[in-house]
């Protein structure tokens, strides 16, 4: 693992390790079970502490610089193509879910 721009990235995937068929060189390391890799030494820690189902989310590539991930802990159901009864907005094109808008009022509006 290494850090480029504030992020962690895998640099070389062992032929026999864990993960060999799920990341993959130049992915960027994401969360662990919701919580956000701040570092290739956080990721280490959490990887040690966890016990059971561990849900890693990566990226395909590492994110350009200036670019940031947040997590939000905040559940609905997403149902058909467009949900507009959130405080935030979606629009599921593609395969592909992006936010398409926060109303003002919402909790996400300082965000």
């Amino acid at each position: 693992l290494i850090e480029k721009y504030g992020t962690t990235v895998v640099s070389e995937v062992s032929e026999s390790g864990l993960f060999r068929s799920k990341l993959k060189e130049g992915c960027e390391l994401l969360s662990i079970n919701g919580h956000k890799v701040t570092s290739p030494r956080s990721f280490i820690r959490m990887m040690k502490d966890f016990t059971g189902q561990i849900v890693i989310m990566a990226s395909s590539d590492p994110s350009p610089p200036g670019a940031k991930f947040i997590v939000v802990k905040k559940s609905f159901e997403f149902v058909g193509d467009k949900d507009e009864e959130q405080d935030i907005s979606f629009q599921k094109l593609n395969g592909i879910l992006r936010v398409e808008g926060i109303k003002e009022a919402g909790i996400f509006a300082e965000t």
